[in-house]
């Protein structure tokens, strides 16, 4: 096992942080009417600026046969992972939303995941 330095931990952080703000603006995003497609562009919008890249976009996995192209996962309702974005899929009030994303800063990977639920029945998130 390999202890991480103090400066490689920070790096970390800044992966860390810039994950954790763009979970956050796609959060309040995540509103009745909104489409996932949108909530995939707030997520390329905020990845930017907070300086990271969407280590998700073009990730392409030996076992498939065309790259992945979304920076993020979003799962509605029982969809249980990785659910790809779309302009046709339109939250409704009471919808399970899974936002999935991970942010590359200088090759320090992010990888996190909420949940959001319609508590009040008003918004997604509430």
């Amino acid at each position: 096992m390999k202890l991480k330095t103090q400066s490689e931990i920070e790096a970390m952080s800044v992966a860390g942080k810039a994950a954790a703000k763009t979970l956050q603006s796609m959060k309040a995003g995540a509103v009745v009417g909104a489409t996932t497609m949108e909530l995939e562009e707030i997520a390329r919008e905020e990845l930017k600026a907070q300086g990271a890249k969407p280590a998700l976009l073009n990730y392409h996995p030996r076992f498939s046969r065309v790259p992945y192209k979304y920076a993020t996962c979003i799962s509605v309702n029982d969809e249980v992972i990785h659910g790809q974005p779309s302009a046709e899929r339109v939250l409704r009030m009471g919808d399970v939303v899974g936002l999935d994303l991970v942010a590359d800063v200088d090759g320090w990977l992010a990888d996190s995941a909420i949940t959001v639920i319609d508590r009040k029945s008003t918004s997604l998130n509430s």
